[in-house]
């Protein structure tokens, strides 16, 4: 009953009280409609906020998580094919 009451008080913002997402049927966006629609959050407040709330070594590691799936992300949306092929194809001034 104690987690339905926390679930439930999640619900009210500013005196009213949203609809259950669970509960609705209709009404749904998808991702790329409902993106635009999301704050802008960066890496900062991010780091922000865990820093204030977490050991420092928590937050060590989810930063170098960070750094090594933003890594990857380059590596993957070939980002280093087209810097290779740049360094290699690109006359020398």
């Amino acid at each position: 009953m104690r987690l339905l009451g926390e679930y439930s008080a999640k619900l009210r913002v500013d005196g009213g009280v949203l609809p259950d997402p669970m509960m609705l049927k209709s009404g749904w966006k998808g991702e790329n409609a409902g993106m635009n629609l999301w704050p802008s959050i960066y890496i900062t407040d991010i780091s922000a906020y865990i820093d204030g709330t977490s050991p420092s070594a928590v937050v060590h590691k989810l930063m170098n998580e960070y750094k090594l799936g933003k890594a990857y992300r380059y590596f993957d949306n070939s980002l280093s094919k087209y810097l290779g092929q740049r360094s290699f194809n690109t006359p020398n001034i």
